[in-house]
């Protein structure tokens, strides 16, 4: 029986004699979204929710589970796969993942479970039909104006834009969690229309800001992208395109594309629940109920 002493709040207490798995996520959109994936008729089993402390990013998720599994291994975790990239080897087995969750080797992130994505919108972006909505989201007066092609190959544009964006964010994540680059960069400084120039010119400036040599940044970079190629080099290009969308910056890409096209605020809500007639769905389940031990 647990120590109540240990426990802290009544966050923790509710959690302890619950009797079910707690999945603690960065943010309600990301409850929503998981809420939806696992589907109806299990939430006597599992809760996804945010953090009582609230804030924002990771850290207030990992510190919370850590904190809760000492009285209870019923709670969880389950952040953006970009997180993992800061851990030893953590970027390597984002990269490799097959299944939608995946965990790191470090005992200080015991209980978190990791997106195989950059982050849960890249799961929209990844499986339902992006084009198809925006091909739509018109007035009649509109209908027609805009083809799939064209929306498909604006969509494919902005992914491999958010895709080297996110490369880089990989790259000062590995280097800050090394001591050798304060922070990591902002996903903000890629939402511009800079030519290839202008931004080299920005990046470079922005990684010298953050204490890091251009040299040693490039070198992370290359290897990185080393990496990435190995992978991709025996793929099929369908493939290939669907992996970009895995590991690219999503949303920020989802942002764009909403930006370009003036579609709907209600569009990501839209998109979750197409997934959730879609095998993704049920491939989600079973990964954070097998890892979860449900």
């Amino acid at each position: 029986m647990a120590n109540l002493s240990q426990i802290s709040d009544t966050a923790e207490l509710d959690n302890k004699y619950i009797g079910k798995v707690v999945v603690y996520v960065e943010a309600e959109s990301d409850a929503n979204l998981f809420e939806v994936l696992v589907g109806p008729g299990h939430a006597e089993r599992i809760e996804f929710k945010t953090t009582p402390e609230g804030g924002n990013g990771c850290g207030p998720t990992t510190a919370r589970v850590k904190r809760e599994r000492v009285t209870n291994r019923k709670v969880f975790g389950l952040i953006d796969g970009e997180a993992a990239t800061s851990s030893h080897l953590g970027f390597e087995k984002m990269l490799s993942c097959v299944e939608p969750t995946f965990v790191v080797d470090d005992p200080e992130l015991e209980g978190v479970l990791f997106l195989a994505d950059h982050e849960a919108e890249n799961i929209l972006l990844r499986h339902s039909d992006v084009c198809h909505f925006i091909v739509n989201d018109t007035p009649l007066a509109g209908m027609k104006s805009r083809t799939a092609d064209e929306v498909r190959k604006y969509i494919n544009g902005i992914v491999d834009r958010y895709f080297s964006s996110a490369i880089c964010k990989y790259t000062s994540a590995r280097l800050h969690s090394a001591n050798a680059m304060a922070g990591i960069l902002d996903s903000g400084m890629f939402f511009n229309d800079l030519s290839r120039s202008k931004f080299l010119k920005l990046l470079q400036a922005k990684v010298v800001a953050a204490g890091c040599s251009w040299e040693d940044f490039r070198t992370e970079l290359d290897t990185l992208r080393g990496l990435i190629e190995t992978r991709f080099a025996t793929m099929e290009d369908e493939l290939k395109e669907e992996e970009r969308k895995r590991l690219s910056d999503g949303k920020s890409a989802l942002a764009r594309i909403k930006h370009q096209f003036g579609v709907s605020k209600s569009w990501e809500g839209h998109l979750a629940n197409e997934l959730a007639g879609l095998p993704y769905a049920a491939e989600f389940r079973e990964s954070v109920f097998r890892r979860t031990g449900l």
